[in-house]
């Protein structure tokens, strides 16, 4: 009885991450999500403030994944071929403060300045917060993980318990920034007040993890002879022929990003409900769902990583068609709102981990694990997702005659229906169904066993 409360207190020590710890990784995450939130008010900044065309806006910023695409492979290159006294991951941190700058420069933009002006500079701000800063965020975040904690349970409790705090961080703008607006309207100089005053703190308070978390585990796939494997495009071929399972990851993070990114809501409650206002409220009322995440890690230990993630894509379904069922019924509406941010936690925040298990069935395969190169080409998914994402609204908001400055029609009105309600709810139906075609968990702690014993032979081996 004795022995067996010892090995249980040790697995408990060795899955604990400590307080400290725990805010300092997940302050970065709490930033990035504000960002995100932040930049999906881009489109209606650029119609009703700086008076664009949403069309020519659409088609420029999915033009922009072009060069995005580039710096995205490059990027994870360069981070699993990183070697520096700080580690591999954590300098990269440092794209933080890039990425807050060039928000604030893009939300900056003057009035007096030409169509062609404005269009140039909101897209130059766009490509280096997204395809720069951005990018070099997403490719070092895994790499970063698994040397800061090395431990499967570490990352899902840092997936699942630091989503409620991310997730309650990024409320904080979601829910502030309608009451904001409200009151302001859609003057240049208030906005770009607005923008600041998040910016600044959040570019603070994002800088925290690089402080603070050291890499402190060598995670490496290495050869025969016990030397780490080398990242090359060899390498990268032999992951796209051979590792199936990356692709039903990369495919949910492109259709979540559009989803996230088409920038619906502000146009569906200022124009169909009419009250902007309202999505503070609903904001507010649906953290109620954030406390279930502490149940995340006791599920996912009796069931599978996609599966857990189909499950929150259909119970997001429930909640965004239900959003469209309430109508101005505000109660209806809430509620809706509550189990449609439940279902998308299950499917945003635990999406990423798949990188980790990809990179050990790399491992299992005798290829590097190339958590760099996944983690730059699952952000490019969701960048051209996000991107398009944009570009289509503001593309089927043209179509249907949108023009801020005359009335709403009811065409009008119906495609914002139409985009922030029905096509969000078939794109989360194909993510459950192409997650729940994912296999890979059922043997994935098999295959994370026969990589440590080959690691620890092999390192025995060379020692020797």
């Amino acid at each position: 009885m004795e022995k067996r409360e010892k090995v249980m207190n040790k697995n408990k020590n060795e899955n604990a991450i400590g307080i400290g710890k725990f805010w300092a990784w997940n302050s970065r995450a709490i930033s990035v999500a504000a960002w995100l939130m932040i930049i999906s008010y881009l489109n209606i900044y650029c119609t009703d403030i700086l008076h664009l065309s949403p069309g020519i806006l659409g088609v420029l910023l999915m033009a922009s994944k072009l060069f995005d695409g580039v710096t995205d492979m490059i990027a994870g290159f360069l981070v699993d071929r990183t070697k520096t006294p700080l580690g591999k991951g954590r300098p990269y941190e440092l794209a933080i403060v890039g990425l807050w700058l060039c928000t604030m420069f893009m939300f900056s933009t003057p009035t007096n300045w030409s169509e062609i002006a404005k269009y140039v500079w909101v897209l130059t701000m766009y490509i280096l917060s997204n395809a720069v800063f951005h990018t070099f965020l997403n490719a070092s975040n895994t790499v970063y993980m698994v040397r800061a904690f090395n431990n499967q349970q570490k990352y899902v409790k840092l997936s699942s318990l630091g989503g409620i705090v991310t997730t309650a961080g990024a409320m904080i703008v979601s829910v502030t920034m309608p009451m904001i607006i409200a009151q302001i309207g859609y003057e240049a100089e208030p906005w770009k007040r607005m923008i600041a005053a998040y910016s600044i703190p959040l570019m603070i308070i994002g800088l925290m993890r690089f402080v603070f978390i050291k890499e402190e585990h060598d995670v490496v796939a290495v050869d025969e002879n016990g030397e780490e494997q080398k990242v090359d495009f060899t390498s990268l071929k032999l992951l796209l022929r051979q590792n199936k399972y990356i692709y039903p990851m990369l495919l949910a993070s492109l259709l979540l990003n559009f989803i996230a990114n088409m920038g619906g809501a502000s146009y569906y409650y200022s124009y169909v409900f009419g009250n902007i206002g309202i999505m503070s409220l609903t904001g507010i009322l649906s953290v109620v769902c954030l406390p279930l995440m502490a149940f995340f890690p006791k599920i996912l230990k009796r069931m599978s990583l996609s599966n857990f993630i189909a499950c929150g894509s259909l119970i997001t379904v429930v909640g965004v068609l239900g959003i469209g069922f309430a109508g101005k019924n505000v109660v209806l509406l809430v509620i809706a709102n509550i189990i449609y941010g439940l279902g998308n936690l299950m499917a945003q925040m635990m999406l990423a981990l798949m990188i980790v298990d990809c990179a050990e069935y790399n491992e299992y395969k005798g290829m590097p694990r190339m958590e760099g190169v996944m983690n730059s080409i699952y952000g490019l998914a969701g960048k051209i997702g996000s991107a398009v994402g944009t570009g289509v609204f503001g593309i089927l908001l043209s179509i249907a005659g949108y023009d801020a400055t005359k009335e709403v029609t009811n065409s009008v009105l119906n495609m914002i229906r139409f985009g922030y309600i029905y096509l969000p709810a078939i794109l989360f139906l194909i993510i459950a169904i192409t997650m729940h075609s994912n296999k890979l968990g059922d043997s994935i702690e098999e295959i994370r066993k026969v990589n440590k014993e080959r690691r620890n032979e092999l390192h025995n081996k060379s020692s020797n």
